[in-house]
């Protein structure tokens, strides 16, 4: 049985309490459901470029593939696990870019080189990442992630990938937050969501910025040359701050999703998980009664909820996390085109077993051997 979350579940659920043998959801009153899947709702964003049904692809090894099958689980990454070390960079770049009015990051947490990779570091660390790709077919894919020839690529879907951020995000659920973790450090999802990467070259995008940070500054010198201060806010009008908007070269509010150019080969869609950290205390305790739909400040505190909080600085996280994933969600395979026949074999049946569909990949494929029809001689 799939579940399937339904948010006006007052409506629903009739009995006091759930619990899903598949998903495995926490038992929880009426009204806890009601504001757990409230805030579920309000702190998970699917890209609206992506439909439900878009298929989603990713290449692992035959074992990893078996353990997604067979423990009903997917792991999902710390961004500072991978090779590329420019993972979750657009943390920094926005805020340098929105910086240059004050000529400092120090407000941000950040002055100097030192202090821009401590960022970068926790920023990396609050975050973890699965990676999928929406071309099904990449020769440069499958040389990358199966370089032994062995490697299957799994086939799932957005809405899947959903699900299984559904269930993640009740494990790390603010609300699970209670009276005896008051006085502790507590990390708790702070948002997640399903988009395509955007690539573009960073060298370029970072010269751009500090173009942009200097010239700021340069304003700022001529107004202190001339004794003058700067406008303030509240007499600037509006439509400088949407001119503003409109020009920024990185969207805040998002990290892992801006990789370089040299990448953009394996279009890749991420399921993304924000981690906050913070100190339970009797204000934070209030903020958790807010978070009732209810409640008349909801609205504002579940708008900005993501920005309340900061990166997890205090708390040491594993590099891995295992999110659980239904009987379906791997829809079919494909085994490397270029593996031995023997190991074929053996992966096949073991597939066909499990009533898995296997499909084939056309990389690496020989035309001629498709011939089907010849000139007469």
């Amino acid at each position: 049985m799939r579940f399937v979350p339904q948010y006006n579940v007052g409506l629903r659920f009739a009995n006091p309490t759930y619990a899903h043998p598949s998903y495995g959801l926490s038992s929880l009153t009426l009204k806890g459901l009601i504001i757990n899947f409230g805030y579920m709702e309000s702190i998970l964003e699917i890209s609206p470029e992506l439909d439900k049904n878009q298929s989603l692809y990713r290449i692992v090894d035959f074992f990893a593939a078996a353990d997604i099958i067979e423990s009903h689980r997917i792991r999902l990454s710390r961004a500072d696990t991978f090779s590329d070390q420019n993972e979750g960079i657009e943390s920094l770049l926005s805020q340098l870019e929105t910086s240059g009015r004050t000529q400092s990051c120090g407000s941000m947490g950040w002055s100097d080189l030192a202090s821009a990779k401590q960022k970068h570091i926790n920023a990396q660390q609050s975050h973890y990442v699965s990676c999928w790709t929406s071309k099904p077919e990449s020769v440069a894919m499958w040389s990358l992630y199966s370089p032994d020839h062995f490697g299957v690529r799994i086939k799932t879907s957005v809405e899947e990938l959903q699900y299984v951020l559904l269930d993640f995000l009740d494990e790390k659920s603010f609300l699970k937050a209670s009276q005896t973790d008051l006085g502790n450090h507590i990390v708790f999802a702070t948002w997640m969501g399903i988009y395509p990467v955007s690539y573009t070259s960073l060298p370029h995008l970072l010269r751009k910025i500090t173009r942009r940070v200097k010239a700021h500054g340069r304003i700022m010198e001529r107004y202190r040359h001339l004794g003058l201060d700067l406008p303030d806010f509240k007499n600037i009008p509006d439509r400088y701050f949407e001119r503003e908007k409109q020009r920024r070269f990185v969207i805040s509010g998002k990290a892992c999703y801006l990789k370089d150019s040299s990448f953009e080969h394996e279009l890749e869609i991420r399921a993304v998980v924000r981690l906050g950290e913070s100190k339970y205390n009797e204000m934070l305790m209030e903020l958790k009664d807010a978070l009732d739909p209810k409640d008349p400040r909801y609205d504002g505190i579940i708008f900005r909820f993501s920005e309340l909080f900061g990166w997890v600085e205090f708390t040491e996280l594993p590099r891995f996390e295992f999110a659980r994933c239904s009987n379906n969600f791997v829809t079919s395979v494909t085994i490397d085109p270029r593996c031995p026949p023997h190991k074929r074999q053996f992966m096949e049946k073991w597939f066909i077993e499990r009533d898995i569909k296997i499909e084939d990949s056309h990389c690496f494929g020989y035309i001629p051997d498709s011939f089907s029809v010849f000139p007469k001689s």
